[in-house]
This record gives structure tokens, sequence and C-alpha cells, in this order.
């Protein structure tokens, strides 16, 4: 693969993940969620602005390409000391931004 491939080559492209409008949408701080999750506030911010999760993103993308596999499948049976306690938060948070996303989109219809 060439740098021309790799996003991350000029910075991240622009294309940020979900994270702060799922977080909001669940009316939770990024404090809130850094201590749901065992991370720091200011790793949070990092990543709803797109720095420091690129990169891994990326890369979490590109195995799974290689080894031609979801993401579940990749991680299918991993358990982690938090994934009792994020699996539930983070469903209710995708559906509560889904949720929201959908309001917004049914009134600028």
């Amino acid at each position: 693969m060439d740098n021309s491939e790799n996003p991350h080559s000029k910075g991240w492209d622009g294309t940020k993940p979900n994270l702060r409008e799922l977080r909001e949408a669940l009316k939770i701080t990024q404090r809130q969620l850094s201590d749901k999750i065992g991370v720091t506030e200011n790793t949070i911010a990092n990543w709803e602005h797109g720095r420091s999760i690129g990169k891994w993103l990326y890369q979490i993308k590109m195995l799974c390409q290689a080894l031609d596999c979801s993401f579940e499948e990749l991680t299918d049976g991993l358990e982690t000391p938090l994934s009792s306690k994020t699996e539930k938060p983070f469903s209710s948070i995708r559906k509560e931004y889904q949720s929201a996303k959908k309001k917004v989109s049914d009134l600028e219809s």
C-alpha cells in the first residue's frame, strides 16, 4: 500500500467517528464517558476531534480487509474488563443517536 491510500499520510481526512454525536445524544459529558471506559477526558476530546483514534481505526479497518473479516469476527469472544460495563451503554448511545438523527432529518424535510 502506498501513502496515497493511507489517510494518515496527510493527517486525518476530515471524517471523524460519531463519538461526539453519540455522547451528546445521551446527554453525558466527556468526563462521564471517560470515567465509564477508563480513559482520560483529554483522550475523549482527542477522539472526538479525530486525533489519536484515527490511526488506530484505520489500522483495524486495514486488518479486517487483509483478513477478509468483519470487526465483529475479529473481536468475537474478546473479553475485556470493561466489556460488561460498556456494552449496554454504547448500544444505548447508538440507539439514541439514530433516533436523534432521524428527528433532525424529519425536521429538515
